[in-house]
């Protein structure tokens, strides 16, 4: 080794005197042991935080039962309500309808309405003025 290696080396060591001189392994332990009790003490906060507020234990099973419970009594209350429902519809069926006589001669005309009287007034009017031919022949030469 050379004088100068020597004299590198001596700084070197002398800086890292400087740099360790006010830590001891003792002091970083004490340190990284704050670090970690902080660190547990987050996730405590973050796990109380994150719980529901005011909720108990529920019992899956005594949920099933209770759902199956309330289905069985809608199921009987649609049964209650269709039996009186079917035993209408049976004497109904019993029951022959009353239907009105009708005539088997010719149909009766139906009654005119206005309407159809309005419109066999303008089929009328545009025979008289001879409207009726002149638009023949004006869709006949236009679309030949």
């Amino acid at each position: 080794m050379g004088p100068q290696t020597m004299k590198a080396m001596k700084q070197g060591a002398q800086a890292m005197k400087q740099i360790h001189g006010e830590y001891d392994v003792d002091k970083v332990e004490t340190t990284m042991d704050d670090i970690r009790e902080q660190v547990e003490l987050a996730d405590e906060i973050s796990d109380a935080i994150s719980r529901p507020v005011g909720t108990e234990y529920v019992d899956e099973d005594e949920l099933d039962e209770e759902l199956a419970a309330l289905q069985q009594e809608e199921k009987e209350s649609h049964q209650q309500q269709a039996a009186p429902a079917q035993k209408q519809s049976q004497e109904n069926a019993q029951q022959l309808p009353d239907f009105p006589s009708v005539s088997k001669n010719k149909p009766q005309a139906k009654p005119q309405t206005e309407d159809d009287e309005d419109e066999e007034a303008l089929k009328a009017l545009q025979a008289e003025m001879g409207l009726y031919e002149m638009q023949r022949l004006y869709y006949e030469n236009e679309y030949v």
